[in-house]
């Protein structure tokens, strides 16, 4: 019979050795996380607790890109007097009116303007006397036909220059300015704007609004947003752009609030020039029709250039001075020029010089 090999049995760990193990590696690692539970927290103080921003050369400023509305307004309104078919309209919109200029005619007889505050209300003639008489004596001189005194009555020598006014109008010289014949204007020159209503062919009659006399200089605006009208204030500078590099400036003179039966509404900024028209000798390129938009820039902060740092690093002290502090911790006066966008335009530092941001001082600071 063969024999039957007999393999040795391996040796298996024993139980013993087992937990042997275990506390060890329990040891080792219970140890490492009691040593992470008891040491002590890091200490925050002895993080930085700024950094250190040299001071620079720069430019500050800030803006708000709004459209200016211009537009013309009526001073006043000159009522027609008199009566037929508008047969044609001779004045072009926004021109500038002198005494004696033709504006429109009626069954093809011109009316002409003439500065005076005594509106048209009769027939003058030889034998009339009266204020309206004095403004159409000084019509008379303007134009040349007159020599005598202005003195308010309708004699022979005012006749005679009545009926050579009449031939050069191309009219029947008979020496009697009609009501309808003579527009009074406060004063003059002035701008002027005929009324839509009053086309060829229209029929017209005595009290018909005709002709508008329009203030110097159109009315500049900005309809200001909610949200922005909180960072605008009057004597803030406005820079109106036009086409190439041509600008006109202007002021905040006004701000008021306009609301509807809701209680919704905005808030209108008014502009103004410099001691003169914002549009200065150029108003007559802006249409009399509607109102014109126009590009425009309003300087909140006015761009300023100078030694820059962080708006953070600046602090101020107990008595209401300004400062910064220096890399060392020492404390730097200086005066804020303009502020925006988080950076500020200072005096009293150089650029290069280290300045720490924020600029709290810290517990290491004596």
């Amino acid at each position: 019979m063969p024999s039957i090999e007999k393999r040795p049995r391996r040796a298996g760990i024993r139980p013993a050795a087992i937990t042997g193990l275990a506390a060890l590696l329990f040891g080792v690692g219970g140890g490492c996380a009691l040593r992470t539970l008891l040491a002590p927290a890091p200490e925050v103080l002895d993080s930085p607790a700024y950094t250190l921003v040299a001071a620079q050369e720069g430019t500050v400023g800030h803006s708000l890109r709004l459209n200016t509305t211009a537009e013309w307004q009526a001073e006043t309104t000159l009522l027609n007097q008199a009566a037929g078919i508008i047969t044609s309209r001779v004045w072009q919109a926004g021109d500038t009116a002198s005494a004696g200029s033709i504006i429109y005619t009626v069954d093809l007889r011109p009316v002409v303007v003439a500065a005076g505050d005594v509106p048209a209300f009769r027939d003058l003639h030889s034998g009339a006397r009266g204020e309206d008489v004095t403004q159409l004596q000084e019509l008379l001189v303007s134009t040349g036909h007159y020599a005598g005194a202005a003195d308010g009555v309708f004699g022979y020598t005012t006749e005679r220059a009545v009926r050579a006014w009449q031939r050069d109008l191309g009219l029947v010289a008979d020496g009697v300015v009609r009501r309808g014949d003579v527009l009074f204007v406060p004063s003059l020159p002035a701008r002027l704007a005929l009324e839509p209503d009053l086309v060829i062919g229209a029929t017209v009659s005595p009290g018909d609004p005709a002709v508008r006399v329009l203030r110097p200089a159109p009315q500049f605006t900005i309809a200001l947003p909610e949200g922005q009208s909180r960072l605008v204030s009057t004597g803030m500078e406005v820079e109106i752009l036009r086409e190439g590099d041509d600008r006109w400036w202007a002021t905040i003179v006004d701000l008021h609030r306009e609301e509807d039966a809701t209680g919704a509404g905005g808030v209108t900024a008014v502009l103004r020039g410099g001691g003169e028209a914002v549009c200065g000798d150029e108003c007559g390129e802006l249409p009399i029709e509607a109102p014109t938009l126009l590009p425009s820039l309003i300087h909140v902060v006015p761009e300023t250039e100078g030694v820059t740092v962080p708006a953070a690093a600046i602090v101020t002290s107990a008595d209401g001075a300004t400062l910064v502090h220096l890399a060392d911790g020492r404390q730097q006066p200086v005066t804020v020029l303009a502020a925006a966008s988080g950076i500020a335009v200072v005096d009293g530092l150089t650029a290069g010089t280290l300045v720490r941001t924020p600029g709290q001082p810290t517990r290491d600071d004596s």
